[in-house]
């Protein structure tokens, strides 16, 4: 299927969408050819065409530790800070991806303290 069109000298245009989760590259063989005719010359080259994706989402967040721990004592009335956490993401240092692609948001998903203990959008948790 043609998918890339010369419009003018050297300028080439899609003439399909082009899709990171079909394509991730395409190459193509380029034609240089000079005056018509029967003493035309001719050169081939080779060019690379990288699709970028547009969800740049390519590393999760990690905590620094496997395991956390933090201590609290006891009878402490609620919303007592516990401790803060920090998970960080390697999309932050891409100059290509947009803050969404590295906001990490934090909950809290199991365990013995279900239900007893809170956590912020800084990662504190209560």
């Amino acid at each position: 299927m043609k998918m890339f069109s010369l419009i003018h000298y050297s300028t080439f245009c899609f003439i399909v969408q082009v899709s990171f989760n079909t394509h991730e590259m395409f190459n193509l063989t380029l034609r240089a050819k000079d005056r018509a005719g029967v003493h035309s010359l001719t050169t081939y080259g080779t060019m690379i065409v990288d699709v970028v994706p547009v969800n740049h989402n390519l590393y999760p967040p990690r905590f620094r530790d496997f395991v956390l721990q933090g201590r609290v004592r006891e009878n402490q009335p609620p919303g007592t800070s516990v401790m803060q956490v920090l998970a960080t993401d390697g999309d932050s240092e891409s100059p290509i991806a947009s803050p969404d692609d590295y906001r990490i948001v934090y909950s809290i998903r199991n365990g013995t303290g279900l239900g007893r203990f809170s956590i912020d959008s800084q990662g504190r948790l209560h």
